[in-house]
């Protein structure tokens, strides 16, 4: 009960050391909970112990490596946001050891900036390098990567179950940088003008649900990227807030 609480404040601490720790009870958690065939089975009320799970087989920790990244994913998208490359050169340290999970090099390279993305979760870890490098250089990117990023973000999120903590840091970082594609990158914008206002509403509105307001303003954004799959990037969005 305690290892998603755990996995939050890591998230919204950026603490390497405790994402990590939070991270390998998680997939330990799983992997017995797999094993065990049934959550009834794991856990006997009228003989409850105490103790850490026991560490994943090899087998196990490759089974759920998906998962694995997916968390690391989040992490380094938290990073990215709060512009904080310490806790992000940090974990890709630790995640070398990889004790008790398992990541695949080729996730570590593309969050290194090398080697060609072959899946969703590397082509993500690319964007995040791209990202990362323009926080280095103090660079500025396209708002189409912008946008992507963000989008990607609340994504992975949604797999991991952190769809709250992640809204809240990404729409923060996303309302930042808009007014520097306003006024410096209109050009790259789709009719701009048209839609100024909406957005305009929609960064100042009021709301509770961070995931709200972060696909309100994707949404108010998505017609002036020109992109050719809007309507389906649309029925992402509206799936995402559907499941929230």
């Amino acid at each position: 009960m305690l290892n998603p609480s755990k996995m939050i404040k890591a998230l919204t601490l950026l603490d390497p050391s405790l994402f990590i720790t939070a991270l390998r009870e998680t997939i330990a958690e799983f992997a017995y909970l797999k094993k065990q065939g049934d959550f009834k089975n794991s856990l006997d009320i009228e003989s409850v112990t105490y103790g850490s799970f026991p560490i994943p087989t090899l087998d196990h920790q490759t089974g759920f490596s998906d998962l694995t990244e997916q968390f690391v994913l989040c992490f380094v998208s938290n990073c990215i946001f709060a512009e904080s490359v310490v806790a992000l050169d940090q974990l890709i340290d630790a995640l070398e050891e990889g004790y008790g999970f398992k990541v695949r090099k080729e996730l570590l390279n593309s969050l290194r900036g090398s080697g060609p993305p072959t899946d969703y979760n590397t082509s993500l870890a690319a964007l995040l390098a791209i990202h990362r490098l323009a926080i280095d250089k103090k660079g500025t990117l396209p708002p189409t990567q912008v946008f992507e990023l963000a989008l990607k973000a609340l994504q992975i999120a949604g797999l991991t179950n952190n769809t709250r903590v992640m809204a809240k840091h990404a729409f923060e970082w996303l309302n930042a940088k808009w007014p520097f594609i306003w006024e410096h990158q209109q050009f790259l914008l789709k009719y701009p003008a048209f839609y100024e206002k909406s957005i305009d509403q929609v960064r100042i509105a009021e709301g509770d649900s961070w995931v709200d307001k972060l696909i309100d303003l994707l949404q108010a954004i998505l017609p002036t990227m020109g992109l050719n799959n809007e309507s389906q990037l649309n029925s992402i969005l509206n799936d995402i807030r559907k499941k929230r």
